[in-house]
């Protein structure tokens, strides 16, 4: 038997394919980058192909909120599987926060059913607004296009810490 291949039809009309970049590195023109919690360090981009995307989304970006443990509800749903863990639940462990977001995804919703990201102890997002509670918000800077490589070679970037102890809102 012939084995399946991405370009045979019947394969790739069941077939999701999700690709997530890494957060951090450089995201000019996000402010921050690699282990800060500002946009440059947290936000990364992504696609989802395959025959199961709708030709009305295909090609089109969505810009809500999305976490990586989101993926889990949303191809438990694609496979047919809930999410629920009886196993976690009987030993009294915290329910999977995890969303699915396939109704999102595939434009049957305009907006993310994600409305609250739980960053670190010291970062909360609720929509568009991010609160930053803390002393030292590390990586608090603007890189350049091509940040590090030649924008800015001598940077110190513990310089670039930003004190949010009363706290610091963005949006």
């Amino acid at each position: 038997a012939a084995k399946p291949c991405i370009n045979d039809t019947r394969f790739q009309s069941s077939t999701t394919v999700c690709l997530n970049g890494e957060a951090g590195a450089n995201n000019y023109p996000l402010k921050g980058g690699k282990y800060s919690f500002f946009e440059g360090g947290i936000r990364a981009a992504g696609f989802v192909s395959g025959g199961m995307i709708p030709d009305m989304v295909r090609k089109k970006p969505i810009k809500g909120m999305i976490h990586i443990a989101d993926w889990y509800a949303t191809f438990c749903f694609l496979a047919g599987i809930d999410p629920y863990d009886e196993n976690a639940a009987e030993n009294k462990l915290p329910p999977v926060d995890s969303i699915n977001l396939w109704p999102y995804i595939a434009g049957t919703v305009v907006e993310s059913p994600r409305k609250e990201l739980f960053v670190s102890k010291n970062v909360i997002m609720v929509n568009q607004m991010k609160l930053m509670v803390g002393k030292e918000m590390q990586g608090a800077e603007w890189a350049g296009p091509f940040f590090p490589n030649s924008t800015n070679s001598k940077a110190d970037l513990s310089r670039w810490d930003q004190d949010c102890q009363s706290g610091c809102l963005y949006n």
